[in-house]
């Protein structure tokens, strides 16, 4: 089933303190480290009330837990809410030798433990539902229910998927066609970019005539550290949301990002390996699967390829929001309040 939301223009932050949540719950937020098998420290934040609990994993690999706080937010008046920094993450540091997709497994498994729970509901942004396929494939019996937001496919993370995987849940996919749409989108963000970079005066008059890619290329080639940063920070914004004017309202920065975890991810083999059992894992799970997805979100524009793999599922759904990016909450916030709460009232 696929639901059709309404258009919401408002205005979120993408990455935010910690305290506009602990002002919305009665129950004062934690801050605590759970100790792995391996004696590694993983960082936890936990906060709300409800008899149900949501483990969250942020999206990478190698971002970090901040930015999912504001979004979700108006859901600790009724559930008890864990987030974490992965494994080399921002808060978590650890040795680039033990930054493996089994690490990362085992890792969430040892919280679950330490939470004492026997399945974990997880809601998931972006990378973080490699994870939690990864997860799956392993403890499908310790698993209740998906949530996921911007969700990359149960593939190998590429601009187009994996087609034996696209066909096999849309057999009239056009290869050609989904990789010129990808393209063009790839392009429509640096495009969306610099045209909000040259309303800010910040491109200068020697490029005044160039085309917006080469342009672009050559701004972040010869910017000052101010510079760079805005600039970084226009183009994240044109990356999570179809609306790069509110870029201000984008919190955070390029040192809330590891680049080392995705490499050290990227080069395990293993993880080359177990990606190969992603889509069987989450095709054969018989718990509820909810997809929440904007129109424009980059990883599968118009949730075209989405649409058709929630339906090979044994009880999967799909929630669209017109007009909105990767980062749903960045353009729609109470949209997406509104709608994480019913995908998850669902089950």
């Amino acid at each position: 089933m696929i639901r059709s939301l309404p258009l919401l223009a408002l205005f979120s932050c993408f990455l935010l303190p910690t305290t506009p949540l602990a002002a919305q719950s009665t129950t004062a937020p934690e801050q605590w480290y759970n100790f792995t098998d391996d004696g590694h420290q993983m960082f936890v934040y936990e906060v709300g009330q409800g008899p149900d609990t949501i483990v969250v994993l942020h999206g990478g690999w190698g971002a970090e837990h901040s930015y999912l706080l504001e979004p979700l937010a108006p859901l600790a008046d009724r559930y008890r809410l864990v987030f974490y920094d992965q494994r080399g993450s921002l808060r978590s540091p650890a040795p680039d030798s033990t930054i493996r997709i089994d690490r990362l497994v085992e890792d969430l498994d040892d919280l679950r433990r330490s939470l004492q729970l026997a399945q974990l509901t997880l809601v998931t942004h972006s990378m973080g539902a490699a994870l939690a396929y990864a997860y799956l494939a392993k403890y499908p019996e310790r698993v209740r229910a998906l949530v996921m937001s911007g969700a990359v496919h149960p593939v190998p993370f590429k601009s187009v998927p994996d087609m034996e995987y696209v066909r096999e849940v849309w057999p009239q996919a056009d290869s050609l066609e989904l990789a010129e749409t990808s393209n063009e989108v790839y392009k429509s963000m640096r495009i969306r970019a610099v045209e909000q970079m040259r309303a800010e005066g910040m491109v200068p008059d020697s490029l005044a005539d160039a085309d917006p890619l080469t342009t672009f290329r050559t701004l972040f080639a010869g910017s000052t550290d101010r510079e760079y940063t805005r600039r970084w920070r226009i183009f994240f914004t044109a990356v999570n949301s179809c609306d790069v004017g509110n870029w201000r309202n984008t919190k955070g920065g390029m040192a809330f990002y590891s680049q080392a975890v995705a490499d050290a991810i990227l080069a395990d083999t293993a993880y080359a390996d177990q990606q190969a059992g992603f889509w069987p894992a989450l095709k054969n799970f018989a718990g509820p699967v909810r997809v929440i997805y904007g129109t424009c979100d980059y990883v599968d524009p118009g949730a075209a390829i989405w649409q058709r793999t929630v339906a090979h599922l044994n009880d999967g759904e799909l929630y669209v929001v017109e007009g909105a990016g990767h980062g749903i909450w960045s353009s729609h916030a109470k949209e997406y309040a509104r709608v994480i709460r019913e995908a998850l009232g669902d089950f």
